[in-house]
């Protein structure tokens, strides 16, 4: 279609009314034509289509299911119309089906499109007017974690009044500062002026480790999992997840005075036996957790949407799209190579090792006396009789006990694959023998990948240092599960965050091949329904 004949159409739209004549005119050069026949399915609930699209001619009805199952009409479309405003700017997926009531004919504008637009033109990002609500979403804060589709509904942090205590202590501690100094001014005493100000510098530090905790702490609701992100500077910090499905209680504690301010705790539940996820001293507590229930809610009926879609697109024929391939082994290759890595990647399994600073703090000493010994072999050559047996004794013992503390390190593993989580550690069971066959101790600690409830991250001061050097990030990454073995702790891995999103991308990757079996089951028990009655009706 003529890019003439799209920009009235542009212009019409609230989205883009603030445009310019020319900012609209390279909207429409991104903005493609499509028809659609009578009782087309153009867009289905719960798919990740970031399309928004505009209505040419034609009439069209989305139609949602509510909490009871049931599919109801919740808006009559026709042309000049326009849907997929939050698709468009914040990839959601969708809460509707549409379909088409008469032939239909529109326009649409993709998602990957746009967004390259607005790199190219970063002013018409401030022009656009989205909806409220759909503006709240677009604007809020992003994070490289987040998957596609996955957006972040609600965030915060304590509330202020968690720092009325600290205030308070402050002005005391100014006071008091303040009086020894002017005690020291008058008895003529500089020495104590030295101690007052160590003093004070030492406690607008502590001060300001306060207030960074407070402000960098942050609590998170996206439309897929609850996330509570705690930083301390030099200390610790840690990031603790669990998916909106693996949720089973959402409660408040209100205690005064914080409860003056409307101020409150929110637990967050799992089937876990660990801590719950709990997100201290927020404003509205109540209205939080409802938001919590709402995308709970939400997402189960995008599932049951996709199913029912499913369903019905598969009893009148059509072909639904293929399983993916199961994974094929890879393989066997040298550990210890990806162990200096840090991770070995394999077609539908990832495996970790311990940091390789670890390997520094468990052999240096082992490490010196090998250099010692492969420095000192041909001194040893120029000698005679016991001496040249002694030193080859010598040499072969440190190498032993060096080879054993190496493969005792890169042996350390922790492995998710498209069913389980495994944890294995093979050590020696002499000290100074390699632990290879029956000379190995073997630890192995397995987890249903469905058992799953939250993911949580740890990260030491040290471990943060390293990763701003370029030494690469190290910490611990603790899964718990309801599995009888509990929480699955993969100590001192390098990139932990990173270790974390892979995890949480084979939970995504789970729950869709769990729901795919679901509808082969359903489709199963659907065909012997229809055979049953076919066999009664002859």
């Amino acid at each position: 279609m003529a890019t003439e004949l799209i920009i009235p159409l542009l212009k019409k739209q609230p989205l883009f009314e603030g445009l310019s004549p020319e900012e609209l005119k390279e909207l429409a050069a991104i903005a493609k034509s499509e028809r659609f026949p009578e009782k087309a399915r153009i867009v289905e609930q719960g798919e990740l289509k970031p399309v928004y699209y505009i209505i040419l001619s034609g009439e069209a009805i989305a139609r949602a299911l509510d909490e009871f199952g049931r599919e109801r009409p919740v808006r009559f479309l026709q042309a000049g119309d326009s849907f997929g405003e939050t698709s468009l700017l914040v990839g959601e997926p969708r809460d509707a089906t549409v379909i088409a009531r008469t032939d239909l004919e529109v326009v649409y504008i993709e998602k990957a499109d746009f967004d390259h637009l607005l790199s190219r033109r970063p002013e018409i990002r401030q022009k656009l007017r989205p909806r409220p609500e759909v503006k709240k979403l677009w604007e809020a804060p992003r994070y490289d974690w987040l998957v596609e589709g996955e957006v972040v509904v609600w965030h915060g942090h304590r509330h202020w009044c968690t720092l009325i205590t600290w205030f308070l202590l402050t002005l005391l501690t100014l006071g008091l500062l303040g009086f020894s100094g002017y005690l020291a001014y008058r008895m003529k005493m500089p020495l104590c002026w030295g101690i007052v100000l160590l003093f004070f510098l030492s406690w607008c530090l502590w001060i300001s480790i306060v207030w960074w905790n407070w402000h960098y702490d942050r609590y998170i609701v996206t439309n897929r999992r609850v996330a509570l992100i705690e930083t301390i500077p030099y200390r610790v910090a840690a990031r603790q997840e669990a998916p909106l499905e693996r949720v089973q209680e959402v409660d408040t504690q209100k205690a005064f005075p914080k409860s003056i301010f409307g101020v409150g705790d929110l637990i967050i539940s799992t089937a876990a036996r660990t801590r719950p996820i709990i997100f201290q001293s927020i404003r509205n507590p109540d209205e939080v957790g409802k938001i919590i229930q709402e995308q709970k809610a939400r997402a189960m009926r995008w599932e049951r949407a996709e199913e029912r879609g499913r369903i019905k697109r598969r009893l009148v024929g059509e072909e639904l799209p293929p399983s993916p391939p199961p994974p094929q082994p890879s393989r066997p290759s040298l550990s210890i190579f990806y162990a200096f890595i840090g991770e070995k990647r394999e077609p539908g399994q990832v495996t970790w090792y311990t940091h390789w600073w670890m390997l520094v703090r468990r052999a240096w000493f082992q490490a010196i006396f090998f250099i010692i010994s492969l420095a000192a072999f041909a001194l040893w050559f120029k000698l005679k009789g016991w001496f040249i047996c002694g030193g080859f004794l010598f040499c072969a013992f440190c190498t032993l006990w060096f080879s054993t503390r190496l493969i005792d390190w890169a042996n350390e593993r922790y492995i998710v694959n498209a069913q389980q989580i495994v944890m294995l550690r093979i050590g020696p069971i002499v000290p100074f023998i390699p632990p290879i066959g029956p000379l190995s101790r073997i630890e192995r600690k397995v987890a249903p990948l469905g058992s799953v409830q939250d993911v949580t991250t740890k990260m030491s001061g040290w471990g943060r240092i390293m990763g701003m050097v370029g030494l690469g990030e190290m910490g611990d990454v603790l899964i718990t599960t309801a599995a009888p073995g509990g929480v699955l702790e993969f100590k001192n891995v390098r990139n932990p965050l990173k270790v974390q999103a892979v995890i949480f991308e084979f939970l995504e990757r789970y729950q869709e091949q769990q729901k795919r079996e679901r509808l082969k089951e359903t489709e199963r028990l659907l065909e012997d329904w229809f055979q049953a009655h076919r066999e009664i009706e002859h």
